[in-house]
C-alpha cells in the first residue's frame, strides 16, 4: 500500500504528555476527536495537579505526501509540539 500512496481508511493520532505518564488517541472516523483527547488531557492535568503539564503529538508529519500539506498547515493537530515517544509507534 505504501508503494501506491494510498492512505489507510482510519486514521490515529497518538498524543502524549510531558511526564511521559498520560497518553491518548485521537480517531477521527470513529468519532474520538481531538476535543475528546484534550478534554481527556486537562482531567489528567487536573487529577494530578500539575499545572504546568504539556500535550504532545507523538506522530510526525509525512512531507513528501504533498497532497496532505494543506491539512498540516491548517488542522489543529499539528500545531502541538512533537516529543518522540514509544506510544506513537
Amino acid at each position: 500500500m505504501f508503494f501506491l500512496g494510498l492512505e489507510p481508511i482510519i486514521h490515529s493520532y497518538t498524543y502524549v504528555s510531558g511526564d511521559g505518564e498520560f497518553d491518548e488517541v485521537e480517531v477521527p472516523e470513529k468519532g474520538r476527536t481531538l476535543a475528546i483527547v484534550e478534554a481527556a488531557s486537562a482531567d489528567y492535568k487536573e487529577r494530578t495537579r500539575q499545572a504546568d503539564l504539556i500535550l504532545y503529538r507523538s506522530f510526525r508529519p509525512k512531507w513528501w505526501r504533498f497532497w496532505k500539506w494543506r491539512e498540516y498547515c491548517t488542522r489543529p493537530r499539528w500545531k502541538y509540539r512533537y516529543l518522540e515517544s514509544d506510544a506513537g509507534r
